[in-house]
């Protein structure tokens, strides 16, 4: 786990790292795992019934997942990476940024849906991933 965050990262070696997001969640599975009454009670308890019910409501916005795909991952991945570089940086007393905020600002603003559906179609073709069928 990288600190500060709680996604689930890990060291694979010295120049690589991974984390583990689910693209696969959908809006009606992930409604029904927030209204299971533990997750209900979790989430109230940490953040208030307001929050819950924001988190419920906007699982019906579709612009809400192209957002996340666009924005939240890539910028946690861009604040894990800082942190472990910046760290890395410090102890060996080098001083340099690690990321440029301007590209990533021009990158986010030029990958649109379209994009992102190539990507994953490309990245289907070269890595199906373990068959379905049984």
């Amino acid at each position: 786990m990288f600190p500060g965050t709680s996604g689930d990262g890990h060291t694979l070696s010295s120049y690589m790292i991974g984390t583990q997001f689910h693209p696969e969640a959908d809006a009606t599975g992930m409604s029904m795992y927030l209204q299971r009454e533990d997750k209900k009670k979790t989430v109230i308890a940490e953040h208030g019934e307001e929050k819950w019910r924001s988190m419920i409501e906007q699982l019906d916005d579709p612009d809400k997942i192209r957002w996340t795909y666009s924005h939240v991952i890539p910028n946690f991945l861009d604040n894990a990476l800082k942190e472990r570089l910046a760290k890395k940086l410090v102890n060996s007393g080098n001083k340099t940024s690690p990321m440029v905020p301007t590209l990533r600002a021009a990158y986010n603003k030029a990958f649109t849906p379209q994009q992102y559906e190539a990507f994953l179609k490309d990245l289907k073709s070269k890595h199906p991933g373990p068959s379905n069928s049984a």
